[in-house]
């Protein structure tokens, strides 16, 4: 389970990466 708690906790934070990133080229694109 704690295993389980890192993977997703890594993974989470990726996808907060990938849509802050994703906002700031949607801006530059405008």
């Amino acid at each position: 389970a704690i295993k389980d708690k890192k993977l997703r906790g890594q993974l989470s934070a990726r996808e907060q990466l990938y849509g802050k990133s994703a906002t700031v080229a949607a801006k530059v694109d405008k």
